[in-house]
């Protein structure tokens, strides 16, 4: 006979060398398995909750009674202090963007302005400073619509968030927009977005003048892998724009990185591999002609979230892809992240719809 190799087994050997009945031996088995499914379903109905897992059970069992929300949150800097940028989300309406300046202090200037257009399902704006003008740009749908065609939009105010170029539709009829982004290359804008019609999908960037009017035809790159883009910034002779993507032989995803002149015309294409896991949305700054780029690397499938940091100088990558974190002290994980944006958000005294 095999040598037992459990704690039950070797107490069924030691009580069967000593000339226990068979019938007597199966009771201890009875009574173990009878006691073991005691416990699981108790277990099941009674769950033993730690203290940080019984308040989030409560929190989400907790009743909503919220009829308003600020999502989207976005903020650049001015002479005077900050313009602001959020998404207004009422119950029973359609969400807004919004813009507001604040003071030095933090104290507002002035009332919040609505910059989409009626009827319209708007969400996260991006800015984008140059002198005393902030450019703004973001996603919107027509609410009445009977398919789902969201349109880059694009406005400009200025430091006291008054409009001074009227909120605009850009890009063709027959195209999607998403992911709307914004920058200033000093002498106009580039909106930039994830562009899909009904055979592929790419990257389009248009390029405008300081009032908005067109600075010559939109770039549109096809690419059947480009994910939402990130990021886009203007590195003092190029536009840099960071879009997800997915390399189909690793399985994994990584960033791409396209440089286009400041006519519009491509100029390079690069591909970084920042790891194994799920990149989130990236934050780029421009800084003395190099791009700084961070972003979340979900490497162990919602376990972990490693911020990781990138440079870019001209056109290679000189720093990077590299981790900054997260590190753990006793059972508390601090997260270290190389993040380059502000983000806030202001709210308000409102009526009940």
């Amino acid at each position: 006979m095999e040598r037992p190799h459990t704690i039950v087994g070797l107490s069924m050997e030691l009580l069967r060398r000593r000339g226990v009945p068979p019938v007597a031996l199966s009771l201890p088995i009875a009574f173990v398995t009878v006691l073991g499914v005691a416990v699981i379903a108790r277990s099941r109905q009674h769950p033993l909750l730690r203290p940080s897992d019984a308040r989030l059970a409560t929190w989400n069992a907790a009743p909503c009674e919220g009829f308003l929300a600020f999502v989207d949150p976005a903020v650049v800097a001015t002479e005077g202090g900050w313009i602001v940028a959020w998404t207004r989300w009422e119950r029973s309406r359609t969400p807004q963007v919004q813009v507001a300046a604040l003071a030095r202090d933090g104290s507002l200037r002035g009332a919040p302005r609505t910059l989409s257009p009626d009827n319209t399902w708007a969400r996260r704006p991006f800015l984008a400073r140059q002198g005393d003008r902030v450019a703004v740009s973001w996603t919107a749908r027509r609410d009445n619509s009977e398919r789902f065609d969201p349109k880059p939009w694009f406005a400009v105010i200025d430091a006291d968030a008054r409009i001074t170029v009227a909120p605009c539709s850009l890009g063709d009829a027959d195209e999607e927009g998403l992911e709307t982004l914004v920058a200033s290359d000093g002498q106009g804008w580039g909106v930039g977005w994830t562009r899909i019609n009904e055979h592929h999908r790419g990257f389009a960037l248009a390029r405008l003048t300081t009032e908005g009017v067109a600075r010559g035809p939109i770039t549109r790159v096809e690419d059947d892998n480009t994910w939402a883009a990130s990021a886009l910034v203007w590195t003092d002779d190029t536009w840099l724009v960071v879009n997800g993507d997915h390399d189909r032989d690793r399985v994994r995803s990584v960033l791409r990185l396209r440089w286009f002149d400041r006519g519009g015309h491509p100029i390079d294409t690069q591909r970084i591999a920042p790891s194994p896991g799920q990149v989130s949305p990236v934050h780029a700054v421009a800084r003395d002609g190099a791009a700084w780029l961070s972003w979340g690397d979900d490497a162990g499938f919602g376990s972990r979230h490693d911020p990781r940091v990138a440079r870019v100088e001209g056109r290679r990558v000189v720093i990077g892809p590299r981790a900054t974190g997260p590190r753990r002290s006793g059972g508390v994980a601090s997260l270290a992240c190389s993040a380059f944006s502000c983000l806030t958000a202001w709210t308000g005294v409102v009526r009940r719809p």
